[in-house]
């Protein structure tokens, strides 16, 4: 049964992962601006690290069920599904 609901939940945050176009620049306030390279792999870096978080807790989903995340990793899960959106 958990086995199903954590992959519908993959499944779900699948889309996630992929690569979304950038909205420029960033300013660091010092008159540093990156190189879009630079950007992209900072975003890449922090889907990646998101998408270890995510799969951290659905593995605890699916070993521990639901009740037992905490209320920061339900956030991240929230967080998660926002981005997607």
């Amino acid at each position: 049964m958990w086995d199903r609901f954590v992959q519908a939940l993959k499944g779900f945050f699948a889309s996630f992962w992929k690569t979304t176009p950038t909205g420029g620049p960033v300013d660091y306030g010092d008159g540093y601006k990156p190189t879009q390279r630079y950007q992209d792999y900072d975003e890449a870096r922090e889907r990646a690290q998101l998408r270890r978080e995510v799969d951290r807790i659905l593995e605890k989903i699916s070993a521990q069920g639901v009740e037992s995340l905490s209320k920061t990793e339900r956030k991240t899960l929230e967080l998660a599904s926002k981005q997607m959106r």
